[in-house]
């Protein structure tokens, strides 16, 4: 999930692509307020709104799911039950 500053950052950088600035002076623009932020950060970002890219937060990925509630609470029952027992063992 993409944190209030990065959104703001990706919000100036779309202006600035709607706006026609090049990606050169889009960088200038931000580093003058506040923004500290990277070149190859702004030139991806430009050159993904120039190429149509709309929506300014991060989309979902793929990889190693989140712990859900239940999953620790069930973990935690079974060690609680048998202190000797082992996390990769209370898995199964």
């Amino acid at each position: 999930m993409a944190t209030p500053l990065k959104i703001e950052h990706r919000c100036a950088i779309k202006f600035c692509v709607n706006a026609n600035m090049t990606p050169t002076d889009t960088l200038k623009f931000m580093q003058k307020g506040d923004s500290n932020v990277s070149r190859s950060l702004v030139f991806g970002w430009h050159k993904k709104f120039r190429d149509g890219l709309e929506d300014v937060s991060d989309r979902p990925r793929t990889g190693r799911p989140g712990r859900s509630e239940q999953d620790v609470r069930r973990i935690r029952d079974a060690i609680s039950e048998d202190r000797r027992r082992s996390v990769a063992r209370s898995v199964t």
